[in-house]
């Protein structure tokens, strides 16, 4: 080969070297000024998107919420046009829980849309006030024994005004409020299921437990119920550990101690085969009678009296029937120590009817009182 031919095979070399070169530094620049101007998005602070689990029944999700802290920040950020989410935590004293919730608001051209999602739920001892699910109770008194199936569900409600959406956000969902403003999700489809087709036992109302000791001596009361507690006065705190004077005056100011239960849905109300049927006018005359002849003493009977002759509806006639010791003990408990040496409990079935029924009344035999002695009385209404 000649030396100019190979001169020129160099030269064309040199020149698709270049070419490379170039086109690899304008490949490099376009990558470097990507990286540089074409930023990943990053989460604003405090905006967050919820979970809400069924787009369907709900509508559209908010794109973007304002994370509060309390309601005050919900309120003025709705007002301002924002979507904005609290999440709460809320002890429910009617259902002995602690429940953890969320709530998102939606401004719209005619109202607010409100979301609704609980989030967890917890067993408690103690408990307070205000939740979504707390004021179900007072009309669905079974959904206690179903709260797991209310986690992770949630609705959303539809309203006009603010004043309405502060009324909903803080007393939480009723049968009313669900039908006010037309809630939907699986969390009412929920609520519904419980509420309309589950039966549930009656509840057992105000037992009063009375102390005599025959000295003033402390007192430890433990009551192992099965269901729950739902009332206690004074509070029960795990225990009533109190003072009881001889004249049965407890911690200086109670007559008695007094609680009321929820029975739990497997407990079987196991009645005596006797009883009485008892018109309805003639009821505060058979309480003066029988609850004397079972061992009660004349204030007993007027503070039985005071709270049932209130509790109990209009009816023509009254079935009464008298729980005995073996449903007591297995779904009212009641351990005491020291020990009494007399025990009197009283708790009475109330059931409304409307006609006379035949039925053997049963013979009554009060206990005397010796000793140290507690007396109890309550009753269970069984009532539509």
């Amino acid at each position: 080969m000649s030396k100019g031919v190979k001169n020129k095979n160099i030269k064309n070399n040199q020149q698709v070297l270049e070419k490379l070169v170039l086109a690899f530094l304008i490949i490099a620049v376009i990558i470097l000024s990507y990286q540089r101007f074409v930023k990943p998005e990053i989460a604003k602070p405090g905006v967050v998107k919820p979970e809400v689990p069924e787009p369907g029944p709900l509508g559209p999700e908010p794109s973007e919420n304002i994370n509060c802290s309390d309601y005050k920040c919900l309120y003025q950020q709705v007002l301002n046009g924002n979507n904005a989410q609290l999440i709460i935590t809320e002890e429910v004293n009617s259902l002995s829980i602690i429940e953890t919730s969320m709530i998102t608001v939606k401004p719209l051209n005619n109202g607010f849309e409100v979301y609704f999602k609980i989030l967890d739920l917890q067993s408690m001892k103690t408990a307070g006030s205000k939740s979504i699910l707390g004021s179900i109770r007072s009309t669905c008194p079974q959904i206690i024994y179903h709260l797991s199936r209310l986690k992770n569900k949630s609705a959303v409600c539809n309203v006009k005004t603010f004043e309405e959406l502060k009324a909903l956000t803080m007393n939480g969902l009723t049968e009313s409020v669900i039908k006010k403003y037309n809630c939907t999700g699986t969390l009412i489809d929920t609520i519904t299921s419980i509420c309309n087709g589950m039966p549930f036992p009656p509840g057992v109302k105000k037992p009063a437990i009375y102390l005599y000791p025959v000295k003033t001596s402390k007192v430890e009361v433990k009551l192992n119920i099965n269901g729950f507690l739902t009332k206690t006065n004074p509070p029960y705190n795990n225990g009533w550990n109190v003072i009881a004077s001889l004249g049965g005056l407890i911690d200086g100011k109670y007559h008695y101690l007094a609680y009321e239960a929820t029975l739990a849905s497997n407990a079987k109300l196991q009645l005596p085969s006797k009883g009485w049927i008892v018109k309805y006018s003639n009821l505060e005359h058979w309480f003066d009678k029988h609850l004397a002849l079972m061992g009660l003493n004349e204030q007993e009977i007027a503070d039985f009296k005071t709270y049932w002759l209130k509790q109990l509806p209009m009816s023509n006639y009254y079935l009464i029937k008298v729980f005995e010791k073996q449903f007591l003990d297995e779904n009212l408990g009641l351990t005491i120590n020291p020990k009494p040496d007399t025990l009197i409990r009283i708790i009475l079935y109330f059931k409304p009817v409307s006609e006379i029924m035949n039925i053997e009344e049963p013979e009554i035999h009060a206990l005397e009182r010796k000793g140290f002695t507690v007396v109890e009385w309550g009753g269970m209404l069984d009532a539509p």
